[in-house]
Formats: C-alpha cells, structure tokens, sequence
C-alpha cells in the first residue's frame, strides 16, 4: 500500500508544479496548447473586427434655406474652412430690398413728425407714401416672379413668406396715408420715440438678413471626414436642422472584438498597428488602454463572416 502511494504523491506534485509554471508563464501555456492543437500559433496579422469611433461635430444654421450645391459626398476628408453646401440666396436678397425700402419709408416718416407741422413740405409727404407703396411693389413683384417659375422651384413655405412681406408693406403704405392724413396735428414724442422703435428693428432685421446672405454658403467646422450627410440638392432646410456631421480623425478609439480564447495575446499598454478594409495597406498606431472585465456579445454589424449564423 505504501509502495503505491509514493508515485501518486510523485504525480501529484508534478502536476502542482506544472500548474504553477504556467500561471506565471502564460507564454508558455499559449506555446504548449499550441503543440497539443488546442489553441492556434501567434500571427503577425490578427483579423478581427471592430468599431471605429472619433469625436464628432454636428452641423445646422439658424436661417435655413433651399440647397443648391453640395461640395462634398459621405467619406470625404475635409479641412476646416472648406465649403461643404450652399443655399439659395434669391429670397433673401429680395427680402432685403423690401426691408431697406420699409427702412427708407420710416425714416422719411421721423423726418416729417420732426418738423413742424406748419412748416412741411408737401414734397416729404409725397415721398414718404412713394416708398411705402415701393416697397408694396417690391413684394409684390417678387411673388410674381416665383409663381411664373416652375412648380418645383417654388415652396409653400417660400410663398408664404413673400405674402408675408406683401401684407407688412400693405400696412406700412395705409399708416404713411393715414399719417399723411393727421400730419397737421401736433406730434408727440411718444409718436416719434414709435417711429424710432421700428426704426431699429428694421435695422436689426436686415443686418440679421445680410450676415444670413453671408453665410449661405456653409463651412467645415474643422478637419475631419463627413460621415453623414441629411439634406440633398433642391430640399429645403428648416433652421436648426442637421445638415451634415463631420468626424475628427485626430483621436480615434478602436473597439475590437477577440474571441476568449485569444485574450492571452493581448494586454493593457500593449502598442499595436492596425489597418482596416477601407485603407488596405496603411498601419496605424495604436495602445490597448482597456480589456472588458466581461464578455460581450459581438454586435452583428461588426461580425466576421464566419461568426454570423442565419
């Protein structure tokens, strides 16, 4: 009984040794599975996939407006200031005119409370309906001109405006007349600090029109790739719509996924270089920062071929 004793502490022991030599030499236990066929050889090139992701910028405006020309497609690498849309400035050109003409009618409208009433010219007062009832023409030509476009050119939204404009200078043409009318009373400063009120907001609103006209072409907010792009020749942006969003390339975070099997091959700080299917050919540089204390299941999109099942 002790003769059969003595080889099976033996074995024991063997086995408790091995056992502690590859804990503390995981290299050694990879290259040993390797020779009995359980696990495969280390290779220069390790296939895998994963999710590439940077920081992203997402890009609207405050105007809006109908698209007429893209500059760029999804994928493109751009630098920042490079165009990448632009919007149609007719309307707002027009709308600046008929702003500018109201803007003229209200001045020559402070310019006749000022005087004295006995004292005016017919000539102002004349003027002052002139440019009231220009103004009326303005709008009203400019919505002619787009109902004789074709149908596809012109919007609801872009007739509603010009309606929209129409009736303002409607308005501003009866108060001239009916300022006209009353000219000869005495004024008060109440009426003419009115004038003055819609004296700046007249000069609000077309400054505002003239930095929109500005930027209506739209730029690339800094260097990086277009990975999304929502609007498309001939629509029609509301204000604040994303129009396209821009991915810096600067810092990008790689997540790999590795079969468990695998996870002897990889360690945090570990420098590697990789390439992927878009650029075959180019390495880039990367540090394996963190390896999930959990499994996870591969996500399909980010699936090999083989690990897919119907």
């Amino acid at each position: 009984m002790k003769k059969n004793f003595i080889p099976i502490l033996v074995i024991l022991l063997v086995i408790i040794m091995m056992a502690a030599f590859f804990i503390l030499n995981p290299d050694a236990s990879q290259e040993v599975l390797v020779e009995l066929g359980l696990a495969e050889p280390p290779l220069d090139a390790y296939p895998a996939s994963g999710l590439i992701e940077g920081e992203a910028s997402t890009v609207s405006t405050l105007s809006g407006g109908k698209v007429i020309a893209l500059y760029v497609s999804e994928g493109d690498l751009v630098q920042e200031g490079d165009r990448i849309l632009a919007f149609d400035t007719e309307l707002i050109e027009s709308e600046i005119k008929v702003k500018e003409a109201e803007l003229a009618a209200l001045e020559a409208q402070k310019a006749m409370l000022e005087a004295i009433p006995a004292e005016v010219d017919t000539n102002i007062l004349d003027r002052t309906i002139d440019l009231a009832k220009l103004s009326l023409e303005t709008a009203e030509g400019a919505l002619e001109d787009y109902e004789e476009t074709p149908s596809e050119a012109f919007d609801e939204i872009s007739k509603a405006l010009l309606q929209s404009q129409i009736d303002s200078a409607r308005a501003d043409l009866e108060k001239a007349e009916a300022q006209r009318d009353s000219l000869l009373n005495a004024v008060s400063d109440e009426e003419i600090a009115q004038v003055d009120a819609g004296i700046q907001a007249k000069e609000f609103e077309i400054a505002q029109l003239l930095d929109a006209l500005l930027k209506h072409t739209v730029m690339a907010p800094m260097d990086g790739v277009v990975t999304e792009l929502t609007v498309d020749v001939g629509e029609n942006s509301l204000p604040v719509m994303p129009l396209f969003k821009i991915t810096s390339m600067s810092k990008l975070e790689l997540t790999v996924y590795i079969p468990e099997a695998d996870l002897n091959w990889v360690e945090v700080g570990q420098e590697i270089t990789f390439e992927i299917d878009g650029q075959p050919g180019t390495f880039f540089p990367g540090v394996v920062t963190s390896i999930a204390d959990e499994a996870e299941f591969t996500p399909r999109n980010v699936q090999t071929p083989e690990e897919r099942t119907v």
